[in-house]
């Protein structure tokens, strides 16, 4: 969760730190995603589990995954090789981020 917040807030300086960032739709799914980490810290220990948000994180590794193009500039800059990409490789990486998720957020 830490690295998530870390992230968030780099990628939030990156454009200036503009307010119209906080709005954007993948913005709020990285917020609400890290967002339990802090009501931990802030809460006492009576304060409700937020866990079932984390699956949220899924929307965020999914955002790579949801076309041909997307998946292969993902790869591409990932692996920093130039390679061909077919659409096999695109429905193993939506299952194994998937399955990847659900196992270390259980």
């Amino acid at each position: 969760s830490v690295f998530f917040a870390a992230e968030y807030f780099v990628r939030w300086y990156s454009v200036s730190l503009r307010p119209a960032y906080l709005v954007k739709p993948s913005a709020l799914v990285d917020l609400i995603s890290f967002l339990p980490l802090f009501v931990q810290m802030i809460g006492s220990s009576d304060t409700p589990s937020l866990q079932f948000l984390r699956l949220l994180r899924v929307l965020r590794l999914q955002r790579y995954l949801q076309d041909l193009n997307e998946f292969r500039k993902f790869y591409v800059e990932g692996l920093g090789v130039e390679a061909t990409v077919r659409p096999y490789q695109l429905e193993i990486a939506r299952v194994a981020s998937s399955l990847f998720t659900l196992v270390f957020i259980a």
